[in-house]
C-alpha cells in the first residue's frame, strides 16, 4: 500500500492529475489539488478553532510545543480584567496602561513583566487597531494577539503573511522586523511584485514537496497553512496524507475526518471517505524479499545540511531544527545532522529553552 501511495505522488503528465485520476487513491494523492480559501473575522475564536483541531487530531494538526501560551495567565489575571478586554479590542495602548500599575508593584516577581515588554513594543507601533481596514488588519490582530500570548512562531509567521497581503502598510516591514528581533524567530518576506501571499506561497511549495516525496516538508508547510488558515481543507488533506505515508495511520485518519467535514467538492469528499477507511485497516505485512533500501541522496543531504546551517547562523533555529530533522528522515542516524541537534539542544538548555 505505502509503494502505491508513493508512486502516486508523481504529477501524471499530459493533463492535469487531478482530472487525469481514475480512482479515488489517485485523485486524492494527485499533488495538484488546488486550494479553497477559507476566511473569518473572529480574531478571538481563532485560536480557540485551532485548539479544538489539535485535540481532535491528537496532536496531530500543529506542533505541539508551538500551541502553548505561556503569557496566557498574565493576559487573564483576574486582577485585571480590563486588560484581555482592551487587547481583544485591539486597543494595545490601553492594555498597557492598565497593566502599568502591576508591573510597578510587582516588577520582579510577576509573569506579565514579559507580557509588559510585548505590549510596549506593540503600543509603539500601533496604539490601536482598526481590523475592519481589510484582511492583511486582521491577520495582524491576531499575529499581535498571538506575540502577547507568547505564541512566539505563531506570531512572526502571521504577521509575514499580513505583510504580503498589504506590504505598504504603514508601519508593519519595521513591526515585524522588531517582533523578529524580540522573539529571535524568522519571518518570510515575498519578493516585490510577485502578486502572491504568503498563504499562496506556502500552498504552492506544499505541493512541490508533496510531487518530491520530501514528507517532513509536506508536513511543516500544511502546519503553516493551518496557522495563516485554520481548518484549511486542501492543507488538511494533504498533511493527512503526508503522515499516512510515515507510517502514521491513526494520526493520518484523524486529520482526513476534519477535512472530509469541511470539503465541499463530491470527488474529494470520496476520495476522503476511501483513505479514511484505507487508514483503518492494518497495514500490509512486508513482503519475504525486499530489494535493499535506496541509499541517501547524498545532494539533498548537502543542500539541507547547508539550509540548516545558514538558518542557524540567522539565528533562526527553529528553521535549522527543521532542516536537520528532515535530514533524519532521509538518512537516519546521519552524524552531522544528530550532532547539530545536539548541540541546539544543549544550547537551549543552558538558558532554559525548549529544546527544538
Amino acid at each position: 500500500m505505502l509503494s502505491v501511495a508513493l508512486t502516486l505522488l508523481v504529477p501524471l503528465s499530459g493533463r492535469c492529475a487531478e482530472d487525469a485520476s481514475s480512482s479515488p487513491m489517485e485523485r486524492f494523492f494527485a499533488p495538484s489539488r488546488p486550494p479553497v480559501e477559507r476566511e473569518t473575522a473572529d480574531i478571538a475564536g481563532t485560536f480557540d478553532r485551532m485548539k479544538a483541531s489539535q485535540r481532535l487530531s491528537g496532536d496531530s494538526v500543529y506542533e505541539r510545543r508551538e500551541m502553548e501560551s505561556p503569557l496566557a495567565p498574565a493576559l487573564e489575571d483576574p486582577a485585571l480584567p480590563g486588560l484581555k478586554n482592551a487587547v481583544l479590542r485591539n486597543r494595545y495602548a490601553e492594555a498597557y496602561k492598565a497593566l502599568a500599575g502591576r508591573l510597578v508593584a510587582q516588577r520582579s516577581a510577576w509573569q506579565g513583566v514579559d507580557l509588559g515588554k510585548r505590549l510596549e513594543l506593540v503600543q509603539g507601533f500601533y496604539p490601536a487597531l482598526d481590523p475592519g481596514q481589510g484582511q492583511w488588519s486582521r491577520v495582524l490582530a491576531q499575529g499581535i494577539l498571538d506575540l502577547l500570548s507568547g505564541r512566539d512562531s505563531h506570531a512572526v509567521l502571521r504577521v509575514s503573511y499580513a505583510l504580503s497581503l498589504n506590504p505598504v502598510a504603514p508601519g508593519l516591514k519595521c513591526f515585524l522586523a522588531r517582533i523578529e528581533e524580540f522573539t529571535h524567530v524568522k519571518g518570510e518576506r515575498i519578493p516585490w511584485g510577485t502578486g502572491l501571499s504568503l498563504l499562496e506561497v506556502k500552498l504552492n511549495e506544499c505541493k512541490e514537496a508533496f510531487a518530491a516525496k520530501r514528507l517532513p516538508a509536506v508536513v511543516r508547510l500544511s502546519r503553516d497553512v493551518l496557522v495563516l488558515s485554520p481548518q484549511h481543507p486542501t492543507a488538511l488533506s494533504r498533511l493527512g496524507s503526508a503522515l499516512f505515508l510515515q507510517g502514521k495511520r491513526k494520526a493520518a485518519a484523524s486529520v482526513w475526518k476534519q477535512a472530509l467535514a469541511l470539503e465541499s467538492r463530491p470527488q474529494e469528499r470520496e476520495a476522503l471517505r476511501y483513505m479514511i477507511e484505507e487508514a483503518a485497516q492494518p497495514p500490509a505485512p512486508p513482503k519475504e524479499s525486499q530489494a535493499p533500501a535506496p541509499p541517501p541522496d547524498g545532494q539533498a543531504l548537502k543542500r539541507l545540511y547547508k539550509l540548516g546551517l545558514e538558518a542557524y547562523s540567522q539565528g533562526d533555529v527553529d528553521a535549522a531544527s527543521e532542516r536537520f530533522r528532515e535530514m533524519t528522515e532521509l538518512d537516519p542516524g546521519n552524524s552531522q545532522a544528530v550532532k547539530a541537534l545536539k548541540r541546539m539542544e544543549d544550547e537551549r538548555a543552558s538558558i532554559g529553552g525548549p529544546a527544538p
